[in-house]
């Protein structure tokens, strides 16, 4: 399934709603849902927040082939931005000494086993891979 959606904030309920069609055609666990709808959320509000001077829209591509659940996120128009290089975010550090930003991507590493980035004419293409099966060992070392 995909779907290309407005680069606004207004969009984002289209998204989940689009999101929650995905998870019911192939009646995901809640656990994979939460994982998938936080994840796109962060990918979406992020291009937005972030992606102003960008005109283009925003393309979500969902699907899942036996047990792989691909998300794939275009944003048109877009500057590089490697979500897979960014910055830790230490969740060590005391709550009055942290800075804000970085929460969101941290989290999506966290949900997905797998973070693949592609730049290519002026698209940011970021690929979230989700086992739904536990028997891929070491997926999480295998961001490229």
């Amino acid at each position: 399934m995909k779907q290309t959606f407005p680069r606004n904030l207004d969009s984002l309920n289209y998204v989940l709603n689009f999101i929650d069609a995905f998870i019911a055609h192939f009646s995901m666990d809640e656990s994979i849902a939460y994982a998938i709808k936080v994840s796109v959320e962060e990918l979406f509000v992020n291009a937005v927040k972030h992606g102003t001077e960008n005109t283009g829209d925003l393309l979500l591509e969902l699907s899942k082939k036996e047990d792989v659940l691909k998300i794939r996120f275009l944003d048109y128009g877009a500057k590089p931005f490697n979500i897979i290089e960014a910055k830790p975010y230490n969740v060590q550090q005391p709550l009055h000494e942290r800075k804000p930003g970085g929460v969101g991507i941290h989290l999506i590493k966290k949900y997905m086993d797998e973070i693949e980035y592609q730049y290519k004419d002026t698209t940011s293409i970021i690929t979230l891979i989700k086992y739904l099966e536990k028997k891929h060992v070491g997926s999480k070392n295998n961001r490229k």
